[in-house]
């Protein structure tokens, strides 16, 4: 009796282990961590971490795709393919020009048999410098506490990632940095701005901004010397940025420290010594 129990049981248990055998083969990724807490960061400082993995399966680990929630968060894989036994790593930076709490995650996908991986970041941004209004006028305050721009002025725009702003006073605008210097005096009456928001900058990599006084555009630098005189009606883009216009259904682009202006209508794309590089009829 014994012996037929047991012959019967046995086909069980070698269908058991071929289905385990069998589940188990291929490609694995394991991660060390699947979530990162960054805790309290101050605003646009640096913000990394990174996610160590390892194939511990028995055939190549191939990577598809690594997918972030949100643009505030990139991630960078540090090889598509990894060897059974071999370790990898994703590394997250995050955009820190948004304040307050954030919460996104990282898909990751492959051929693995566990095919889809979710990472997750989290952490607050706090925000180092506070505009604020007492009075009726606008200054900016320091972790909550510590006045540094005193309410002296009739408004002022976000504090950008160098540590400048754009304040008025009587109607015109300047530029001042967080120590209360003026960088660009109260002459103008509007100003460009580079990069996206959050992340902005009012001056480009060269020190220059992009200003207009008395109905025209110019370029300054930061001892408010005209790189390109006030002539013009407009002025799209200076620096090394690239970017577009869209002008009679046409898309045209500018680098090289060109700059796109409008001077009688009509645009032209000037280099800094303020020469014609392109003209658009």
């Amino acid at each position: 009796m014994v012996k037929k129990l047991f012959l019967l049981v046995l086909p069980f248990f070698s269908m058991c282990m071929a289905f385990s055998q069998e589940v188990s083969s291929g490609p694995r990724i394991e991660f060390e961590t699947k979530e990162h807490e960054f805790g309290e960061i101050r605003r646009f400082s640096p913000a990394m971490c990174e996610f160590v993995f390892r194939n511990t399966g028995d055939e190549v680990l191939r990577i598809s795709s690594v997918r972030t929630s949100n643009v505030s968060a990139v991630a960078e894989l540090s090889s598509e393919t990894i060897n059974p036994g071999e370790r990898g790593k994703i590394t997250v930076r995050y955009c820190t020009g948004i304040i307050g709490k954030f919460a996104r995650t990282i898909t990751v996908s492959s051929n693995a048999t566990n095919k889809r991986v979710i990472l997750k970041i989290n952490g607050f941004i706090q925000n180092t410098f506070q505009r604020q209004k007492k009075n009726g006028k606008w200054g900016v305050v320091k972790d909550g506490t510590k006045t540094i721009i005193p309410f002296e002025y009739d408004t002022i725009w976000q504090i950008d990632k160098d540590g400048y702003a754009v304040a008025s006073k009587n109607g015109k605008i300047g530029i001042i940095d967080t120590a209360n210097r003026i960088i660009i005096p109260f002459l103008y009456t509007e100003v460009n701005t580079y990069g996206s928001f959050p992340a902005i900058s009012y001056f480009d990599s060269e020190g220059f901004a992009q200003l207009k006084k008395q109905g025209k555009w110019g370029i300054v630098n930061k001892r408010n010397q005209a790189i390109i005189p006030f002539i013009y009606d407009g002025i799209f883009c200076a620096g090394d940025n690239i970017s577009a216009l869209f002008f009679n259904k046409r898309a045209f682009s500018a680098d090289n420290g060109h700059s796109y202006t409008k001077k009688d209508g009509k645009w032209v794309v000037i280099n800094k010594s303020n020469q014609i590089v392109k003209s658009f009829d």
